[in-house]
């Protein structure tokens, strides 16, 4: 059961509701950067947050968490009260009720203890990644960056990602999309280059394996096109454009049974998917011309 924070809302304060710690996640940074994640407790006026470079502040007489006391802080005892708590947590919060919700949540950061797979939990606990306090000034270009692609400006979005990049030479969304515009361009070298880089750092990025796929498809490399498209469904089963994608693979090398199959699970997840029935009847007959 939920605890309401209206009145301390209402009441102008920032002291929360004195039950017990409260447990705070968030992973955001770990999916969509390749930062690692973070985890904490809040217990007043304490609060803990788990990190390559572990952060205590004392609410109370530092509200707005300008001075870290972590040097001085029992931090044992704290990642120790840490792991309680995510057990707690983990064994008491409702499961989502849907594959779709979960990837709703997943999107969000939440992958943490209630809301996803034992793979997500060891996401969160994987703490050799760089901590975002130390490269989130790579935010700004990259930001400057995502709009200038929102504009069509791809020359200042190539100048502001690689921007982002010296801040932060390993962020997944500026690979990713400076990826993307390279494959725009036809430079299918630098755009491989570019999705594989992101993907030695975060194999579970959907987005970078299928368009890593997407470029060695291109290539004619449909072997190494599969088995990315395979890399990004196994990150997210239900990522319906990678299955449609692996089925055309399949098909190219030769083996239109299989294409089928995934062709069919294209439908279930989503029948009006772009060009399925073209691909479903080219295959089909593809694949009664082998009999």
């Amino acid at each position: 059961m939920g605890r309401s924070l209206i009145p301390a809302v209402l009441d102008g304060t920032s002291r929360l509701p004195s039950a017990g710690p409260l447990y705070i996640e968030s992973a955001h940074g770990r999916r969509k950067y390749g930062w690692a994640a973070l985890s904490g407790l809040l217990d007043w006026p304490l609060k803990f947050i788990s990190a390559p470079r572990p952060e205590v502040y004392h609410l109370q007489s530092d509200p707005h968490e300008g001075r870290n006391v972590a040097a001085s802080s029992d931090l044992v005892s704290l990642e120790g009260r840490l792991r309680v708590l995510r057990s707690t947590v983990a064994s008491s919060a409702r499961r989502p009720s849907s594959t779709e919700e979960l990837e709703r949540l997943a999107a969000l950061g939440y992958v943490g203890p209630g809301t996803a797979t034992t793979e997500d939990d060891d996401r969160l606990l994987d703490q050799d990644r760089p901590d975002p306090k130390e490269r989130i000034h790579a935010l700004e270009p990259l930001d400057r960056g995502l709009s200038a692609l929102a504009q069509q400006r791809p020359r200042r979005a190539r100048r502001e990602l690689g921007q982002a990049l010296e801040h932060d030479p390993d962020n997944l969304a500026a690979l990713n999309n400076l990826g993307i515009l390279a494959l725009e361009r036809g430079d299918l070298e630098r755009a491989a280059k570019l999705f594989a880089r992101g993907l030695a750092r975060a194999e579970t990025s959907e987005h970078l394996a299928n368009n890593l796929g997407m470029v060695r498809s291109r290539q004619g490399r449909h072997r190494q096109a599969a088995e990315a498209y395979r890399l990004a469904l196994a990150a997210r089963p239900g990522f319906t454009a990678a299955r449609y994608n692996l089925a055309l693979a399949l098909y190219r090398l030769g083996v239109p049974g299989q294409a089928l199959r995934e062709l069919e699970r294209v439908r279930t997840e989503d029948p009006d998917f772009p060009d399925l029935d073209e691909a479903v009847r080219e295959i089909t007959a593809a694949a009664a011309d082998e009999r």
